[in-house]
């Protein structure tokens, strides 16, 4: 039988193999925990997610000076450029990730489902949009904010729109939701420490945001890129995000577009496919509710959680 020499025996090429060997199993295991760990981040640290925008007002929509850098133009969409006042809220820091949304929802229909579990939920309606923020809500033992009627909406003229649910906001819930989209504008601006950057916390695209010219044609894991002046990531780039409101633009002292009718939403940001224009933190579009079609470039939608400050 052969006999094992004691580690202090050994030459010194078996004391560096055997070095070797036992730095690649801790580094093995480091890489097992740490994956443990990231895959446990969804559902148990949502609340340290949310942060708190404190209110105040700013200039919504496209604003000459601010938002025409770079010899870029002020959409039609955007105008006109109004004050509105905003009262404070919570707001994720990320977009909506594939793994929160199959811990949820107990599926995955993103078309970029092999980017992986921390990218960011997309080929998402508005539809099940406001479904999963109810379901979610339910799950944390929170109040729904949404009550949804999934009788025909009479109001909604979409005739390629086969689901239109009528849905109403419960302004008291403490449930988690959409923002509005002057909510959306304003914690992409960067709120109250905004630096009235062209993109969400800079005006050089490519430090902040997956783009047409940098995205590779394939979403990204959320927060890869740098955050604006409230540490929110992603508002210029990756999906595109829905909002609650109507397509309506009053360019009034409106912070929200409640309604339970219609056949629009907003959406607001740019994706991995959008130019410089539409990246910027003005750029706004709507969408019908229903959309989710990954035969088009809408299939880069997603969306990010908010919540009343009660």
């Amino acid at each position: 039988m052969k006999i094992q020499k004691p580690l202090c025996q050994l030459n010194s090429k078996s004391i560096s193999n055997s070095f070797r060997l036992l730095c690649y199993v801790f580094a093995v295991h480091s890489c097992l925990t740490l994956s443990s760990l990231s895959s446990q981040r969804s559902l148990s640290s949502l609340a340290d997610d949310m942060v708190l925008v404190e209110g105040g007002s700013f200039i919504m929509g496209g604003l000459p000076g601010r938002d025409d850098k770079n010899g870029l133009t002020i959409d039609s969409y955007e105008k006109p450029a109004h004050e509105v006042r905003i009262p404070s809220f919570y707001i994720s820091k990320y977009e909506m990730t594939q793994q929160l949304w199959q811990q949820v929802m107990g599926n995955n229909p993103s078309y970029f489902s092999s980017c992986g579990p921390l990218c960011p939920v997309e080929k998402v309606s508005w539809y099940d949009c406001v479904e999963f923020c109810n379901t979610l809500s339910i799950m944390q033992g929170l109040s729904p904010v949404y009550t949804i009627d999934k009788g025909p909406d009479p109001e909604n003229g979409n005739t390629d729109d086969n689901v239109k649910w009528q849905v109403s906001w419960n302004i008291d819930a403490d449930g988690y939701r959409l923002p509005c989209e002057a909510e959306w504008e304003y914690a992409a601006r960067g709120g109250n420490k905004s630096k009235g950057y062209q993109y969400s916390g800079s005006d050089n695209i490519d430090a902040v945001a997956w783009y047409g010219l940098n995205s590779t044609n394939k979403t990204h894991e959320v927060a890869k890129k740098a955050p604006n002046e409230l540490g929110f990531f992603d508002f210029s780039g990756n999906v595109m995000e829905w909002t609650y409101d109507l397509s309506n633009w009053l360019g009034e002292d409106f912070f929200c577009m409640y309604g339970s009718t219609g056949d629009e939403r907003v959406l607001r940001g740019g994706n991995m496919e959008t130019n410089t224009l539409y990246s910027r933190t003005a750029f706004r579009n709507v969408e019908y509710s229903n959309i989710s079609d990954a035969s088009s470039s809408w299939q880069i939608i997603g969306f990010r959680l908010c919540r009343n400050v009660n």
